[in-house]
């Protein structure tokens, strides 16, 4: 079966859910998946099922969040000058990177995609 990116990303938070983890860390699964499904959408549109996912792909979501990322997009309070800074800082690209890597690796070790794009990537 092909998985869309929601339903793998449904079935991989049905099941933390069910192993006990916190629903702290479970909402931020769900932002962290959020950010990079809007990513795909913008700049990988033919990224259709979980399985068209790749290295390079990652990679290029890591470099887009390192340099490219408007830094306060969407904050109501920050000037523009802070609005115009790209990039967001190494321990929220590493946090989001944690989430990709757990995510990729349980749907590996699941079956639900032949190989981890997110095993040696970063």
């Amino acid at each position: 079966m092909k998985y869309s990116l929601e339903q793998a990303f449904d079935v991989f938070i049905h099941a933390k859910a069910v192993e006990g983890l916190r629903e702290r860390t479970l909402n931020d699964y769900r932002t962290h998946f959020r950010y990079l499904e809007e990513w795909l959408k913008d700049s990988h549109p033919e990224v259709e099922y979980i399985g068209d996912i790749t290295a390079q792909t990652l990679r290029d979501y890591v470099y887009y969040l390192t340099y490219e990322k408007p830094h306060y997009e969407g904050h109501p309070l920050k000037s523009e000058v802070d609005k115009a800074k790209r990039g967001l800082s190494p321990a929220s690209v590493n946090i989001r990177i944690s989430t990709m890597k757990a995510f990729f690796k349980w749907l590996h070790a699941e079956g639900i995609i032949p190989s981890n794009p997110a095993a040696n990537w970063c």
